[in-house]
């Protein structure tokens, strides 16, 4: 092997040695059931499986989320997909938040969006099934309907 080929992988092994004192931000804040989403059994655990390691405070972070550079992509989508929708936070949305939430939920499960196909080539089991999407979409429906009729039975704040 050639002296600059030998030179050119011990400096890549360093770097990577190196780069893996960087840390990441892998913490999952405690979540305050007063905020949290509750929906029907059927529906959490199909959420739990598909949704929860990106969109809630309950991140499962698995050893290679702390491997860098995977580890630092890895953080960052996830609090990218926090940022968007966190379970963990549902009730701290208004209801008007909630129902285009619920809405955008139907559409991204029912196009196949979501989960992102990359996270689904590591977790098999988040794959939705055509039942999981319909017990999904039934309850974003519901869900919807019943944030509405509240909304219709309480009467506007009163003007000054």
């Amino acid at each position: 092997m050639r002296k600059w080929a030998k030179r050119l992988l011990w400096l890549i092994l360093i770097v990577f040695v190196g780069i893996q004192f960087v840390p990441i931000d892998g913490r999952s804040p405690v979540v305050d059931p007063k905020a949290a989403l509750h929906p029907p059994p059927e529906v959490e655990t199909i959420l739990r499986a598909s949704c929860y390691d990106c969109h809630s405070d309950e991140t499962r972070w698995p050893w290679y989320t702390y491997v860098a550079p995977v580890s630092w992509w890895l953080a960052s989508h996830v609090h990218e997909g926090r940022e968007n929708l966190n379970f963990s936070k549902w009730n701290e949305m208004t209801a008007n938040k909630q129902a285009d939430t619920l809405s955008d939920i139907a559409d991204q499960v029912s196009t196949g969006a979501m989960p992102l196909p990359l996270y689904l080539t590591v977790h098999r089991r988040a794959r939705l099934t055509p039942e999981q999407v319909r017990t999904l979409t039934d309850w974003t429906d519901a869900a919807m309907k019943q944030i509405e009729a509240h909304s219709a039975a309480t009467p506007p704040p009163a003007t000054p």
